[in-house]
């Protein structure tokens, strides 16, 4: 099997806008028209040469995001009207004393009290504390829950097409992914990490 010994890697969606529990970022993720036609064009291409794999995935998961707090229901009216600014961007602005107004002028949302005393307190344990308290409030107006602010063990989908796509297939490990592309491609990897596989079994 031949394959074009090139490789090009494509970001959809920076991570770190999941770390803060940020709902509204992760819809715009996943309608990604910059990303869709990136793949659009990689597909083009491999059909058109035949000799290009194709393979879509993500390296992990961040978030754990659950479709709901406990309602089994999610306010997607509420997720539609949140404002088009990332919690990276609103943190640029947001300050202890302006927190109620900045949220009320980009989501909507009137504070609680609850909900501004948990502000005070991540604003004084500072760090990434203020914008992931921000990301949870939000999240849970909107009926939406996140179960963590780092990578998750969820499985994430992995497509394929193109000569050696049949080896993409089933549960695997997402560390036999490049040693799979490497196999197909004849690049020599180690040893060690090389023999870790069967390709194709």
């Amino acid at each position: 099997m031949s394959l074009n010994k090139f490789y090009e890697y494509i970001n959809s969606h920076d991570e770190s806008d999941m770390h803060p529990s940020e709902i509204a970022e992760l819809l715009r993720g996943l309608s990604d028209e910059e990303f869709d036609e990136a793949v659009k064009v990689a597909l083009e291409f491999a059909r058109k040469n035949g000799d290009t794999l194709v393979v879509v995935t993500a390296d992990h998961e961040t978030g754990g995001l659950g479709l709901s707090n406990g309602q089994y229901a999610i306010d997607v009216e509420k997720l539609r009207s949140y404002s088009k600014i990332s919690i990276e961007k609103l943190m640029k602005e947001v300050t202890p004393d302006n927190v109620r107004d900045v949220i009320k002028k980009y989501y909507g949302i009137d504070l609680s009290d609850e909900e501004m005393e948990r502000l005070k307190k991540a604003f004084e344990k500072g760090g990434y504390a203020p914008g992931n308290t921000i990301g949870e409030i939000i999240s849970a107006h909107a009926l939406i829950g996140w179960t963590t602010h780092t990578h998750t063990g969820i499985m994430v989908p992995v497509f394929a097409e193109g000569p050696g796509a049949e080896m993409f297939t089933g549960v695997m490990d997402n560390t036999d992914i490049p040693k799979m592309i490497a196999r197909l491609t004849g690049v020599p990897l180690h040893e060690y990490h090389f023999s870790e596989i069967a390709v194709g079994e």
